[in-house]
């Protein structure tokens, strides 16, 4: 067996591990590549999609119990953040997101065109779509397609994708990937 991500054959034994979060306790085998120390399956189940229910935490947005006024102020702050026009007087008053201040290294536009894999509900798509950002995202394990409030959000996997990107953006999806190169 080779690494997954460098393909190197000095792979570890076996560590038999429990599934905890669904609750099944069904056992898997990971390996450990003593190279780049990458952590993966050692098989991987054909069907993916049994592990990703309706009631997956991704697939439910988050909802906050902001009034309207403070949920338009954190939009309009992120907004400036994400487009390099941060006004002082919002940032002062309660900072972005770790998520948001990352993306804004990026120093995207409305004219980026961005690609999100592994949406899910879309809750890391939000403040992009707020600052009018060209963003679709994708993930091969919702229930259907998403078009509502801005996020277009399609079920398909990366290979069903076509066109070119600025940006591509994945939030924990690299050790959901059968195959990561």
């Amino acid at each position: 067996m080779n690494c997954p991500v460098c393909q190197s054959e000095e792979v570890s034994s076996e560590y038999q591990v429990k599934e905890m979060m669904l609750g099944s306790r069904e056992m898997f085998s990971y390996s450990q590549c003593k190279i780049c120390e990458c952590l993966f399956l050692s098989q991987v189940p054909e069907d993916l999609g049994k592990y990703y229910p309706e009631n997956y935490y991704s697939y439910n947005r988050r909802v906050a119990g902001n009034s309207s006024l403070i949920k338009r102020l954190q939009k309009r702050r992120d907004a400036e953040v994400l487009l390099d026009k941060n006004l002082k007087i919002l940032s002062k008053w309660k900072k972005s997101s770790k998520y948001v201040n990352t993306l804004s290294e990026l120093h995207l536009s409305v004219k980026s065109k961005v690609l999100d894999i592994g949406s899910g509900a879309g809750d890391k798509m939000l403040p992009m779509v707020h600052a009018g950002i060209d963003i679709v995202g994708i993930d091969p394990f919702n229930k259907q397609d998403i078009d509502a409030n801005g996020l277009k959000i399609f079920k398909k996997s990366l290979e069903e994708m076509s066109g070119s990107y600025d940006v591509i953006t994945m939030n924990h999806v690299f050790e959901h990937l059968p195959d990561p190169n």
